[in-house]
């Protein structure tokens, strides 16, 4: 499944933030956001198949991540 450009900016900018809000080791840091990561694609793959879409866009990932809460609720 293809990702549009600003969607992969949202996620990175969302993921590295919450990096920064972790009060972990950094290496801890990393599994962790690579996790989370991996749950984000996941999550927004499977929204964007249920909505017949081929790409996931901006839209899709924001809806996401709002459900998240803010990066730094995520990393607590």
């Amino acid at each position: 499944m293809d990702i549009t450009p600003d969607a992969t900016a949202a996620i990175n900018d969302y993921t590295d933030k919450v990096r920064s809000a972790l009060p972990l080791p950094p290496s801890t840091r990393l599994a962790l956001v690579d996790r989370l990561y991996r749950d984000i694609m996941a999550a927004c793959s499977s929204m964007t198949r249920e909505a017949g879409s081929q790409a996931i866009d901006l839209a899709t990932v924001r809806t996401h991540l709002e459900a998240l809460g803010t990066p730094e609720a995520c990393a607590a």
